[in-house]
């Protein structure tokens, strides 16, 4: 969810999430599209980490991935032995399929860098705000969270170990077009609601 919201808020041409194997001629035939069409002649990618192309695809291009032999996980999925990230995976297949250069840049050092604007310091001091209320109450074994529709709120520390946490594609991802839906921001899908009422 947080990869769709970041690539939708950074206006980001495509994103791929593990949650489906992406076809990666398809991925460049639209990015080069979205190239074209950005006057300053570049597009954007946002891979998750542990996205993948379809299996079938990735068999196809093996010689380009020489010395990272290939196993699956429990789940089916193609793994090459953690020798690539998926970012690199894609951008591999993008500059042989395109022919082009295709840069690659992790982002965990860039979102951890740079000043906090306003919605971060809010954010953290909600957070803390929220654990000195449980330790006050001696309410122990709970994590604080922002949930949509409750806003900052506590939950059970469990939680976090309850099973495999995937996006749902239905809802938030267009799998034709690589791309985040609208309605992952929910106070867009409010905002829809009130203008249909009125």
């Amino acid at each position: 969810y947080s990869t769709l919201l970041m690539s939708w808020l950074a206006g980001a041409d495509r994103t791929i999430i593990p949650e489906f194997d992406y076809d990666p001629e398809k991925l460049a035939y639209l990015l080069m599209q979205d190239k074209t069409q950005t006057p300053a002649n570049y597009a954007i990618l946002v891979a998750t980490d542990g996205s993948v192309p379809e299996p079938a695809k990735l068999d196809q291009y093996t010689e380009l991935f020489s010395g990272s032999s290939g196993n699956a996980d429990s789940a089916g999925k193609i793994r090459l032995n953690g020798m690539l990230g998926s970012g690199q995976i894609a951008a591999k297949l993008l500059s042989h399929i395109c022919g082009e250069e295709v840069f690659t840049q992790p982002l965990t050092y860039m979102l951890r860098s740079g000043s906090p604007d306003g919605q971060d310091l809010l954010g953290a001091a909600n957070f803390a705000l929220t654990a000195v209320h449980l330790i006050n109450q001696g309410r122990f074994g709970r994590m604080t969270a922002f949930i949509q529709e409750k806003m900052w709120t506590d939950v059970d520390l469990a939680l976090v170990l309850d099973g495999t946490k995937t996006v749902d594609i239905s809802q938030w991802y267009d799998q034709e077009r690589y791309k985040p839906n609208l309605s992952l921001i929910w106070s867009a899908e409010f905002s829809v609601c009130i203008r249909h009422s009125e």
